[in-house]
């Protein structure tokens, strides 16, 4: 942990111009913690749609209870109904699916960096996740006008679990997304 609050601190020094995002799905914590331990309010952006499940309006309470981020939360459900046209989700094709994936999060994403003049986006995404993620480096450049900073990038699983345990974070283990039902496990943010 010491040597990801170092290189975050010395990334994000005298700069407010970063956010991050959030599904408060399984270890949503992290960053907010490490965003604590660094003495940093960050701007955060949350998604809301039907199809991240489970756990997500508690987990959402606790975590903004604890932490002092400045949250601004997208609800996309009245784009998505219109898109689904009356059908479930997994009742559409496949191609449909995908769409509606990369444009539910992306476009608020799109808007939000815009709105916001963000230069950084900070996610928690881990090389070991998938394989889609299998190549994921500290820092990479998005087609979004932004440079992601991902620091949990090289944390293995057992990494993970120890330092949730060891700094007693709360872990959503119920959150379910169904966009990531998919080939790559991807929820279409993250391409």
């Amino acid at each position: 942990m010491d040597k990801t609050l170092e290189v975050l601190d010395f990334s994000l020094k005298g700069r407010d111009d970063f956010f991050l995002t959030t599904s408060f799905g399984y270890q949503s914590e992290m960053l907010f913690f490490l965003m604590a331990e660094l003495g940093l309010k960050p701007k955060c952006l949350y998604v809301r749609s039907h199809l991240a499940l489970e756990g997500v309006n508690d987990q959402m309470e606790y975590l903004l209870s604890k932490y002092d981020v400045d949250l601004t939360t997208v609800d996309r459900n009245e784009w998505l109904e219109t898109e689904m046209e009356g059908l479930s989700f997994m009742e559409l094709p496949d191609l449909k699916r995908r769409y509606i994936c990369k444009q539910l999060k992306r476009a608020p994403l799109l808007e939000y960096i815009k709105n916001k003049s963000c230069k950084i986006w900070l996610s928690g995404i881990r090389r070991d996740q998938t394989s889609s993620r299998s190549e994921t480096k500290f820092m990479s450049v998005t087609d979004l006008s932004v440079i992601k900073l991902s620091p949990l990038f090289s944390w293995s699983k057992s990494e993970v679990k120890s330092f949730i345990s060891n700094n007693q974070l709360r872990v959503n283990s119920r959150y379910f997304d169904f966009c990531k039902v998919n080939e790559n496990k991807e929820c279409g943010l993250h391409v």
